[in-house]
């Protein structure tokens, strides 16, 4: 409550992005109870891989930046 008082708060955009949140959750949960088996253990191992790969050349970038002997 301070912070909407020491208007830190954007009203509007909280609207937004709860009543997005809201209506993609809604979507979401119906896709989900009517999607194969098969197609969301693809799409999820396509998810973990897309992961996996960024999380590499997030490392690779942070080992080029890191002085030799460090």
């Amino acid at each position: 409550m301070q912070n909407l008082r020491n208007k830190n708060t954007d009203l509007t955009a909280a609207a937004i992005v709860s009543s997005t949140g809201i209506v993609t959750a809604i979507a979401g949960s119906w896709i989900a109870a009517h999607m194969d088996d098969a197609v969301s253990n693809f799409l999820f191992a396509v998810l973990l891989i897309a992961i996996a790969g960024r999380m590499l050349l997030q490392l690779r970038k942070q080992r080029e930046l890191t002085p030799v002997g460090e």
